[in-house]
């Protein structure tokens, strides 16, 4: 899948979240989709960077002191 196709997914992921949570709790719509990409992108990211390629595992533990 190429980069049109994983925005174009995201973006149809997004809008069929938004459309489930309005009609339940109107003033929420965007407040879901920030949570959502949070959790899913920005979370994963923050608490494993070397799965990510943020940076490398055995870089981070030797800067942290570890054996």
């Amino acid at each position: 899948m190429n980069l049109d196709g994983v925005r174009r997914l995201l973006r149809q992921v997004c809008m069929e979240l938004r459309s489930q949570v309005v009609s339940r709790y109107p003033n929420a719509e965007y407040s879901v989709i920030g949570g959502f990409y949070f959790l899913r992108f920005l979370c994963p990211a923050i608490v494993s960077p070397d799965g990510f390629g943020i940076v490398k595992g055995t870089q981070l533990l030797c800067e942290m002191g570890a054996p």
